[in-house]
């Protein structure tokens, strides 16, 4: 959401946790890109580290037991938690990378992305390979 950025040319924030080799190929592979008029920025994060002002979190399999932790990390911010180990969803994940016929394609939760107040488009849902829908409201 637009409010999650300080300034109008704030940069999309993406924290990799996990493997600081990802998030240097990563940073390398965003230098000089955009997405939505914003620059994209890639920070390594530690076990200490507390990422609040993150855009999207990406927690890589290295930390797969953790991944409950670093979802409750950003609980409560706009932030998309991205991972790729099995049973990610059920710890928290939003969009969870996995492989399937020698593919690697991503299943999706709505119950976390809506609770961090998050809107994921309809084209990115119609490729996923699972979405798991928004838990009613009573």
């Amino acid at each position: 959401p637009a409010a999650s950025f300080p300034r109008p040319e704030s940069p999309i924030l993406i924290g990799v946790a996990g493997d600081g080799r990802l998030a240097a190929d990563l940073q390398q592979m965003v230098t000089g890109r955009t997405s939505g008029g914003r620059s994209l920025a890639v920070l390594p994060l530690d076990r200490d580290d507390h990422p609040k002002s993150l855009h999207v979190l990406f927690v890589t399999g290295t930390e797969a037991e953790r991944i409950h932790e670093w979802a409750d990390a950003v609980r409560g911010t706009p932030t998309l938690v991205v991972t790729d180990a099995a049973g990610a969803l059920d710890k928290g994940s939003m969009i969870n990378f996995v492989p399937s016929d020698g593919r690697i394609r991503f299943e999706v939760a709505l119950t976390p992305a809506a609770a961090a107040g998050l809107k994921l488009s309809s084209g990115l849902l119609a490729v996923a390979k699972t979405v798991v829908p928004a838990a009613a409201t009573p």
